[in-house]
Formats: structure tokens, C-alpha cells, sequence
């Protein structure tokens, strides 16, 4: 299995477009994520423009 460090940055693009390779990338269950510990933070903070735009 690959680990892949992901930034904030890249998960707010993957879940803002359904049909992202990245996203895809992602939800595949070949690869172990890593991310920051504020990156739940993060997205809490902007779930509205998340989902607005998403």
C-alpha cells in the first residue's frame, strides 16, 4: 500500500469536483492518507463554501 501525505489544499479541490482524477485517486483504496491534524479543522471552517461550490 502507498502512503500519500495530502495537503488541505488538495482535499478541498477533490471533494469541490465529483469528477477529479484526484478525487478519484483518493477514494481508491490502494493508498494510506496522511494529512495534517487541522485539516478537519479546515474543513469544518469552510464547509459552506464546500458545499456550495461542490
Amino acid at each position: 500500500m502507498k502512503a500519500i501525505v495530502v495537503d488541505t489544499n488538495i482535499i478541498f479541490s477533490s471533494l469541490r469536483s465529483k469528477d477529479s482524477h484526484t478525487r478519484t485517486k483518493l477514494l481508491s483504496s490502494t493508498y494510506k492518507l496522511y494529512a495534517p491534524n487541522f485539516l478537519i479543522v479546515e474543513i469544518f471552517l469552510h464547509k459552506e463554501r464546500i458545499f456550495t461550490k461542490g
